[in-house]
């Protein structure tokens, strides 16, 4: 090829300026590629950063939350160990009581079971008579029968005591509803308890079997003056004086498992009333 100055730029100068094009555009694509794969790890490394943050976060949250695990544990023993100070500074100033019943009155030891007889349809006997010796009644034939238990409360305590009735068990006490009983230390109290029902009521041996014809369970509260601490007290008593025999009712004389007195027991779980009260807004 031969260069002809006055036909323009020379053949040369156009080739190399298109070999430097593309060099640069090889160059160009190269560093394109470099950056496309550095902007891919940048990518991948945030993504790494972010995951380890938040992984960090879920640990303090974890470290935080035990934390206060610890401390609620912390003041939940604390707290029981001032309730169990508490109940201790309390306990000192419950009275003890000792309670026992006894079968009839201090007038009639012996008064196990009295009974009124039917003499007419409206009417009944006018006086209670002792039962002396098993009898039988017929369907036709009625009665009022009356069971009767003294009760002896003893405290043995330093403290005064107050007694209160809590379940009278269908009886009635010589005691206005809701007095209590008040006894000074080593001192003693006696009340009256009397359960009145019907022939009638025990007309078949599911009436015979009900608690509240044959069993002698009162139950108690025995408080100190300043009503701080209460505990219960359950007597256990068997007062079945009946059965029946086809539509005969058999009255006895005495329980199938005779009985002189009866003690109460303390039943678990003493109230601290003063700690249990809530106080007022």
């Amino acid at each position: 090829m031969v260069d002809i100055a006055w036909q323009g730029v020379p053949n040369w100068i156009v080739a190399i300026a298109s070999v430097l094009t593309l060099g640069a555009a090889i160059t160009a694509g190269v560093f394109a590629g470099k950056a496309a794969h550095w902007t891919k790890e940048q990518a991948e490394s945030s993504k790494k950063q972010v995951q380890i943050a938040n992984d960090a976060l879920v640990i303090a949250q974890q470290e935080a939350e035990v934390a206060q695990n610890a401390l609620r544990l912390e003041q939940l023993e604390t707290e029981r160990a001032n309730r169990r100070l508490d109940e201790s500074r309390l306990d000192a100033l419950a009275p003890t009581i000792y309670a026992r019943a006894t079968l009839g009155t201090s007038d009639d030891a012996t008064k196990y079971l009295l009974v009124r007889h039917r003499v007419s349809e409206t009417e009944q006997q006018p006086d209670w008579e002792k039962v002396e010796a098993p009898f039988e009644l017929a369907s036709d034939e009625g009665a009022a029968f009356r069971t009767t238990l003294t009760i002896t409360f003893t405290n043995v305590s330093e403290r005064l005591a107050l007694i209160d009735i809590t379940d009278p068990v269908n009886g009635e006490m010589d005691l206005r509803q809701g007095t209590s009983i008040v006894i000074p230390p080593h001192d003693t109290r006696a009340v009256v308890w009397t359960r009145t029902f019907s022939s009638y009521a025990l007309a078949d041996d599911a009436g015979i079997n009900k608690p509240e014809y044959w069993l002698f369970d009162l139950t108690f509260w025995a408080r100190d003056l300043g009503m701080n601490v209460r505990d219960a007290y359950k007597f256990n008593g068997d007062l079945r004086f009946f059965e029946r025999d086809g539509t005969r009712l058999i009255v006895k004389t005495e329980p199938p498992f005779p009985w002189t007195e009866n003690i109460a027991v303390p039943l678990p779980g003493r109230v601290s009333e003063r700690l249990d009260t809530p106080a007022s807004p």
